[in-house]
């Protein structure tokens, strides 16, 4: 989820719309699952496992969001 996403169910903390509890819970999976598997990428012996992991990282809105702010910030430099 992006972080727009997240601030935007943490607004709706104290009345929580259908569906929001169960939208983090999937984030929280997969975040989990990534750490899994970047843990595993990392041990083994090539660098084919670590282009895996980037891929994958490249895929999540918070990487992405970062990623954005690194190119505007180069942009401007």
């Amino acid at each position: 989820m992006s972080k727009e996403q997240l601030h935007e169910i943490g607004q709706r903390r104290h009345e929580p719309a259908p569906g929001d509890v169960q939208a983090l819970l999937w984030e929280i999976a997969r975040l989990r699952a990534i750490a899994a598997r970047a843990d595993q990428y990392l041990i083994g012996p090539n660098s084919l496992i670590r282009d895996v992991l980037r891929r994958e990282l490249d895929e999540c809105a918070c990487v992405q969001e970062q990623q954005r702010m690194r190119e505007e910030l180069f942009k401007k430099g």
